[in-house]
C-alpha cells in the first residue's frame, strides 16, 4: 500500500514527513561528518544503464573516489532502492581509452 493510499483510508489526522535530501535546510552529513571524524561523505554518479531483466530499472553506480567507497541503486518509476554498498572502489585499467 503506497502512503497515499493510507493517507487517503484513514480519518485521523496524520503527520507531516520533511525529508531534506539536498540540505538545504539542514547541513546533516556535514554534522554526522565531523562526528565521526570524516573529511568527505559525498558519492556522485558515474554510470547509468538500463537493466535487461522483467523489472526495466534503471541502475547506477554512485562512487566516492576520495574515500574509495560505492554504492549501486536501482530506480523504478519513482521508487529506488540500495542494491548494493561497498568499499574500495577502483577502476580497472582496460586497453582500450576508457574515460569516466
Amino acid at each position: 500500500m503506497k502512503l497515499k493510499e493510507l493517507m487517503e483510508n484513514t480519518n485521523k489526522k496524520m503527520p507531516h514527513l520533511y525529508l531534506d535530501m539536498d540540505g538545504v535546510q539542514a547541513d546533516f552529513f556535514g554534522a554526522w561528518a565531523a562526528k565521526n571524524n570524516v573529511g568527505n561523505y559525498k558519492e556522485s554518479p558515474i554510470l547509468v544503464g538500463k537493466t535487461d531483466d522483467v523489472a526495466k530499472s534503471t541502475m547506477t553506480l554512485w562512487v566516492n573516489p576520495v574515500e574509495d567507497n560505492w554504492t549501486i541503486v536501482a530506480t523504478k518509476g519513482d521508487l529506488s532502492c540500495v542494491v548494493g554498498t561497498g568499499t574500495h572502489f577502483k577502476v580497472m585499467p582496460n586497453k582500450k581509452s576508457l574515460s569516466i
